[in-house]
């Protein structure tokens, strides 16, 4: 339904000594949605997965690669494919009430897609099809003269969703669209989303913190770090045993509610920059595993039989890991202050 291939984004921050620097966003990243899927996206702040999310909804124009809508290219300097895209790929925020203008009732505010992308539709079928939105994702009709400040935060959430899903997209973005929520509501938000999934066959490509909900709602997982997709796999696989040394480490510092559970550990040596990032493996300052060929060559991303890919030198000992997060080369575990 959607996919990137090999996307390139850099942000020029002014001149340096000798050349424009240059922080490298997105670093050959490729992904793939298909029709009634849920793909995950997780990685610690910087990683460049927001930045991902606006290339795919033609907010930012990749440097290389491209686009692909249901096989075809999408470029995003002509305003007719731009349209398309648009249409057929639809954002939902992280700020349910930031999203939404407070100037509008939420009627007009879910009304804004169909003007601008659904032409076609008369003025009197609009009341026929918000009404319909949402009773989809469980709001009274009679919300919809409401407006933003109204409304509970959750509320506001199932509005923006109504708002993406009233033009008929093939494909939902959704960056962090629970993480401003109170918990009892980001479980009604994520069970409204897999319903979406199974009802109409939307795609969702979900990207999130919280390992928990991407472990409930996603087929399959991608984990990036500063810019690459280092690993990826079904939920199930990446999520119980992870391969990557880094994904090892992003795992075992989710914080759990459980007793006896040891605070998460830290590890050693300091993160990568991405504006001069490492001549070889991105994760090599913090990695424990770390080998010399890891300094000086870049890890390619192989695949074994059953999808399961990776972006490291150690891929042919990595298939025989253990849940067992990577430890750090300190023995000694550090707590965070």
């Amino acid at each position: 339904m959607l996919q990137a291939l090999d996307i390139e984004v850099g942000f020029p921050l002014g001149q340096g000594w000798s050349r424009r620097t240059v922080l490298r966003a997105l670093r050959g990243v490729s992904v793939t949605v298909a029709q009634g899927e849920t793909v995950g996206i997780v990685g610690e702040s910087g990683c460049g997965k927001s930045t991902l999310a606006r290339v795919l909804l033609g907010l930012i124009e990749p440097d290389s690669g491209q686009v692909l809508l249901e096989g075809r290219s999408v470029s995003h300097r002509h305003p007719a494919a731009l349209r398309q895209l648009r249409r057929s790929v639809q954002m939902v925020f992280q700020d349910p009430r930031g999203s939404l203008d407070p100037r509008l009732t939420i009627r007009e505010s879910i009304a804004e897609p169909l003007r601008c992308l659904r032409p076609e539709v008369s003025a009197r079928e609009h009341r026929t099809l918000i009404g319909r939105t949402l009773e989809q994702v469980g709001l009274d009709r009679e919300l919809a003269s409401r407006y933003p400040h109204e409304l509970s935060g959750g509320q506001c959430q199932r509005a923006g969703i109504a708002r993406a899903l009233v033009a008929g997209p093939a494909c939902l973005v959704c960056d962090e669209p629970v993480s401003a929520l109170d918990l009892s509501i980001q479980g009604q938000i994520v069970n409204l989303l897999a319903d979406l999934r199974r009802e109409i066959g939307v795609g969702v490509l979900f990207i999130s913190h919280n390992l928990s909900v991407v472990r409930h709602l996603c087929d399959r997982v991608l984990v990036m770090h500063l810019g690459q997709v280092v690993e990826e796999g079904s939920a199930a696989a990446v999520l119980s045993t992870p391969r990557h040394p880094y994904t090892k480490l992003l795992l075992s510092s989710e914080l759990l509610a459980e007793p006896g559970r040891p605070l998460p550990v830290l590890p050693d040596g300091e993160p990568a920059s991405p504006l001069s990032p490492p001549t070889g493996c991105s994760f090599v300052g913090r990695c424990p595993v770390v080998m010399e060929t890891c300094h000086h060559e870049p890890p390619l991303m192989n695949q074994d039989t059953v999808g399961h890919s990776l972006r490291c030198h150690r891929w042919p000992d990595s298939t025989n890991s253990t849940h067992s997060p990577a430890m750090p080369r300190n023995t000694a575990a550090r707590r965070p202050k």
